[in-house]
């Protein structure tokens, strides 16, 4: 038979100082009082103006005022009814009589 023992660890919050111990990376601080001056190159912002110089395409004004005028065709809007002439298919009546498996009559369609 095996005996198990645990241990039981302290934890520590001692502040570790590794400022003495600790290098930077090769060459990091090499450059570290560089200041950028911003150079003697200027961006200069110019609003271009396009109003003057651009035409429109070839012709495409040449029909700017044209108004449809609708033609002498009218649209006619007739409601259609189909209860007065409307039969069933043949033989969907017939079918309709029929009784199902149940031995009641299924319900007639009319």
């Amino acid at each position: 038979m095996e005996v198990i023992t645990y241990r039981i660890a302290a934890i520590e919050s001692a502040k570790l100082d590794f400022k003495d111990k600790a290098q930077p990376k090769v060459g990091s601080k090499d450059n570290i009082e560089y200041k950028p001056g911003g150079g003697s190159k200027k961006i200069e912002t110019v609003k271009l103006n396009f109003k003057e110089s651009a035409h429109p395409k070839v012709g495409s004004k040449d029909n700017i005022g044209h108004k449809p005028g609708g033609g002498d065709k009218k649209i006619e809007t007739k409601k259609l009814s189909f209860t007065e002439t409307a039969t069933s298919k043949i033989g969907s009546v017939i079918s309709s009589k029929t009784k199902g498996e149940s031995g009641e009559q299924d319900q007639k369609h009319e």
